[in-house]
């Protein structure tokens, strides 16, 4: 068997703690080069993991900002204004639009709020990752 085989194969094993969240089941399944390339940016990443911790599935866009810029700041004020600019940015430009388009978040650009939609391949690779960082 070969070893991508394998991986799928692992990848698309029900999850060994069944979760409460709303599962995407009405958005079609994400490849492996799809969720690879979701993760490959930590600002992803740790918008994924924040999402995956709240109760309702929802954010702003200030909160995702905020919780990004904490995991990758410096401790001087002015260095933190320009972080959370920056990610400001990558947030609204990038990452965002990428994730909507991957069905894996709704993104309203009016209201700035996120809605997380559940796909267990992502979060069991996202656990991963997590686990090693």
């Amino acid at each position: 068997m070969s070893d991508s085989k394998t991986i799928t194969e692992q990848l698309d094993r029900e999850p060994t703690n069944t979760s409460q969240r709303k599962d995407s089941s009405s958005s079609p399944d994400l490849s492996l080069d799809t969720i690879f390339d979701i993760l490959s940016h930590s600002h992803r990443r740790y918008v994924l993991s924040y999402l995956s911790q709240t109760e309702d599935d929802l954010a702003t866009v200030a909160d995702l900002v905020a919780f990004v810029s904490n995991h990758e700041s410096e401790d001087e004020t002015s260095v933190q204004r320009t972080q959370d600019d920056a990610v400001r940015v990558a947030m609204h430009h990038n990452h965002l639009p990428k994730l909507d388009d991957a069905g894996v978040i709704e993104f309203d650009t009016q209201s700035e709020t996120i809605r997380y939609w559940a796909h267990p391949r992502l979060e069991r690779c996202l656990s991963v990752i997590n686990a090693q960082e």
